[in-house]
This record gives C-alpha cells, structure tokens and sequence, in this order.
C-alpha cells in the first residue's frame, strides 16, 4: 500500500481501476474476482475464528460473485455454509455464473432463492451474516421487496459483514438511506480504498467498522489519477512533522498570541494555551480580558499575558510580531468583541485562526469575509458553518459548499465532525481519520484551536498545520481513550496525551505500517 496515495475515488474512477489491472497486468475477471474473496475470508476466519455458521446473501452481480468465492473458501475451512441468492435477474455477471458452477456442485453447501419468506426459514440465530446482495455500482434506493430483505436483516440480532459496500449504500452519493433499505453492517470489507460515502454521518453509520482490503490493483492507476478528495493516515502525516536540531532555540518555533476569554469562559483560554504549549511553540501570548490574568498565571505559568481593555484595540496594533494569531476561545458576542475580531481579520499578516465565537461574529456580519486574510483557517463545526454559509440539508451538500467556499474566500475551512474535512483554496478536500466519540464535549474545540495556532507559529504552510493539527488532536483523544471512557473522556485527557501523539507520529511514519 502506498501511504502517500490517499485518494478517496468515485465509483466510476473504482470500475475504471478494476478494468485497468484486468487489461493491463493482465489478469482475467474471475481471478481478480478469486482475490477479492479470499482475502476477504482470510479477515473474517482471522476476526471470527470460532464462529461455525455462515449466511451470504447474494444479488447476481459481481459483489454475489465475491460472495460465493467466500461461501467456497469458508467450506474448505470446514464451516458451514448456506447461501441465499436473489432469483431475479434470471441470468447474473459471467463471473458470477462461474462461480455459482463451482459452488452448486459442492455438497457442503446449502443455497436457496431468496426473498424475505425463504431468509426467515434459512437463518439461524447463530449464523453470521455475510452481505452481498448489492456493490459499487448502486446508485438508486433500494425499493420493493429488496427493501422488505434488507429492513428483515437489520431487524436482526445477527452479526452483519458487508462486502465492499453496506447492500444499499453507494459509493459517491446520498440515497436518502434508512434502515428500512439499506444494510446495518457492524463490519465492512472495502476494497483497495475507503469509500466517500464512509466519511459522512448519514452514510457512514450503515458500514460499521471498516477495513481496507488490498486485492491487488496496479498502483499506477490511482498514482496517476487526480481527485480532489482524500483521507489521512498517520504515515502521511508523520512524515510532515519538522525535525528539531541541536542548536535550535525558543526563537526557532515562533511566538504565538491566542485571543479569547470573557467572564465565565476563561477556561476556554487554558485549554487553547495549554494545547498550544504541548504542540511545540516556543512562545505564547494569551490575550484576556483584563483583570483575569491571575487565572492564567495559577494555572499557565509557560504563558505570557496581554491584558485586553475592549474599548481600545491600540494594545495590538502590533499584530505582525506574532508569528501567529489565534482568536474565539470564549471570546463572547459583545459589540466591542465583535469590532475585536474585524481588527484583527483586516490587520493580521501572520498565520491567523478563526475559532468559536469569532466565527459566530462572522455568521452576523458576512460581509466581512471579504476581509479574511489568504490561507487564514477556519474551525466550524456544522451549526457554526450552516450559521457563517446558510443551511445544507445534508453532509454531501454541505462538503460540496466547503470546498467551493475555499476557493471563493482563499481560505481554509476545518469542518469539524466525526471525519473533520479539511477543504484547501485549490479544491482539495481531506478527511480525517483519527479521533472519537469521546471527544465530543466542551472543550475539544478550545484545544484544536491552540494545536493549530502552535503549529503556525512554527512555520509549518496553513494546509500542514491543519492536517497534522487536526490529526494530532483526534490520536491524542484515541490514546487517551486507552485509559478512559467514552463518557469519562476530557479535552485535558486529549492534552495530557499529544506528547505520546507525537512520539507514535513519528515511529508509525518511520516504521511505514501495515494498515491504512
């Protein structure tokens, strides 16, 4: 697997890539379709070693194909094996009536045509189920009595594995999916590259965990193919981190000043400063208003303090001795914080960070985005992106605005999700693959912002600091996570842990693992 190759493809570029290693390494269907299979039985004897019992269903395309590849391996393991296959159409893929031969003729094998009737005699309680009825090429909801299948199959308690897609997922595109016709994997077998439609809430649930199969597709296809969407790995961001020499000093990794604080809110400016003193700055300005200094002088000693009066902005006029900026940590929506945040759009020539309420600011006076400075980054989550653009309807329309709003406004939007999409100003768009639901509490966002401003100030590009930002943040709540709980989770646990962050960027990077 090439680590630098994380290009998220549609499923047309997926088919072209398919029919590009048959024709050139060269390889017949059916034996891409053998590999395919195998190295998903391979998974699932590892995952499920135990487990006696199987259930593939099976439409008559090429994902049945894989599916009866897999009924066949599992056999020879000696499991048992009942395949439910859909009767219509009458005739399926060549592969797949190539393989439907060698299965019918093997006695531990049981088949039967399938339809909601037929699924409920055939399945038992015990069987796990593996799901390949529908594949890449959906593009339409699932109607009629492939529904009334696929809702009788999420009503139950049985262990669901999907191979490529969920049975009803596409691969690009929303298809208004429920449980009512679309399939609730807990486990799904992609292969070669995650789908696009994993990265997003409404879709993403239906697949589970899922895990990137490589069946041996010519890297030179995806090498050569240009996508402006992608996902990160920590191979790919490990690799960006900037070595630290011998005779390198506090001067070398800039000085910093984040902007925020109000009464009650003055904690959202600890956990900022606090991030961006664990992510390598070398010094650290926190601007507040006055009278809560002793705050940060308890409890942020490393920090340096700039008491702000918000009648006169004269006391940063000197906004370009920072290397970066940061501002919006429990900033408030006074009048006066709000003439704050235009100052420092319009006279910030550092690298600057938008975050919290200086984003809400914006939301109120849209006609200062004129004003942003180029590369400037943005840290929405979904209602604060809806508040500053107008509302979308779904994540896919959402994404689609991000990336055009990039490019309209020279900047960069960090979209913060549960897969945070990091759109750049030249249309590309990457997804993250670190963090958990866990940190998904007050507070996360006051740290992201810290890591990010850090990062500036020490002269990493505006599209570096946001990947590895944005990335460092969510493994250092996966490793936090190691000795907490869902529930228990802090942003102060998140903090605690980017030291081990760091440390695991870099060995995995030098390392180059064996998974995505």
């Amino acid at each position: 697997m090439n680590y630098s190759e994380n290009k998220l493809l549609s499923a047309n570029q997926l088919k072209s890539w398919d029919q590009f290693t048959i024709q050139n390494l060269p390889i017949p269907s059916i034996d891409l379709m053998e590999k395919a299979g195998k190295a998903c039985t391979d998974w699932i004897s590892n995952h499920f070693p135990f487990q006696s019992s199987f259930h593939i269903i099976c439409g008559k395309g090429n994902n049945g194909g894989d599916g009866l590849v897999i009924a066949h391996h599992l056999s020879k393991l000696g499991k048992k094996v009942c395949v439910g296959i859909l009767p219509e159409p009458k005739t399926g893929s060549h592969d797949f009536e190539l393989n439907f031969q060698r299965i019918s003729s093997n006695t531990y094998i049981s088949y039967y045509s399938l339809n909601p009737d037929s699924l409920q005699h055939y399945l038992l309680q015990e069987d796990l189920i593996i799901d390949a009825l529908l594949g890449n090429g959906t593009n339409r909801i699932c109607e009629g009595q492939l529904a009334q299948l696929i809702s009788l199959l999420n009503q139950t308690s049985n262990t669901k594995v999907s191979i490529d897609l969920p049975s009803g997922l596409a691969c690009d595109s929303y298809l208004n999916n429920t449980p009512e016709n679309t399939i609730q994997s807990d486990y799904t077998l992609t292969f070669q590259a995650p789908k696009l439609s994993f990265f997003f809430p409404e879709t993403g649930k239906f697949a589970g965990k899922w895990e990137v199969l490589d069946i041996g597709l010519l890297p030179s296809f995806l090498e050569a193919l240009t996508t402006p969407y992608h996902h990160t790995n920590p191979v790919f961001i490990g690799k960006k981190l900037k070595k630290r020499g011998k005779f390198d000093h506090k001067g070398n990794f800039g000085h910093a000043l984040l902007i925020g604080g109000s009464p009650g809110k003055i904690g959202a400016m600890v956990l900022a400063g606090r991030s961006a003193l664990r992510s390598g700055i070398g010094l650290l300005t926190l601007g507040i208003p006055t009278g809560n200094a002793p705050i940060i002088h308890t409890s942020l000693p490393e920090a340096m303090v700039m008491e702000i009066d918000l009648s006169s902005t004269a006391h940063i006029q000197a906004l370009g001795t920072y290397q970066s900026v940061g501002i919006g940590p429990g900033l408030g929506m006074a009048k006066k914080t709000q003439e704050l945040v235009l100052h420092v759009i319009q006279n910030c020539s550092a690298g600057l960070v938008l975050d919290a309420d200086a984003l809400n600011t914006l939301a109120l006076h849209p006609e200062w985005l004129q004003y942003l400075p180029p590369n400037c980054i943005l840290t929405p989550h979904p209602k604060e992106f809806d508040r500053l653009f107008g509302f979308f309807p779904n994540s896919f329309e959402r994404i689609e605005a991000q990336v055009k709003l990039s490019k309209q406004y020279n900047c960069i939007i960090v979209l913060k999700g549960g897969h945070t999409s990091i759109s750049l100003p030249d249309g590309e768009l990457f997804f993250n693959t670190s963090g958990n639901p866990g940190m998904a509490t007050g507070g996360s966002g006051d740290c992201l912002t810290g890591i990010l401003t850090a990062l500036l100030a020490q002269s990493y590009s505006p599209k570096d600091a946001s990947l590895i930002g944005v990335f460092l943040h969510g493994l250092a709540g996966d490793l936090a996570l190691q000795s907490n709980s869902m529930e228990s989770l802090l942003p102060e646990d998140c903090i605690q842990h980017l030291g081990k962050a760091f440390q695991q960027l870099r060995l995995l990077s030098s390392e180059s693992p064996t998974f995505p």
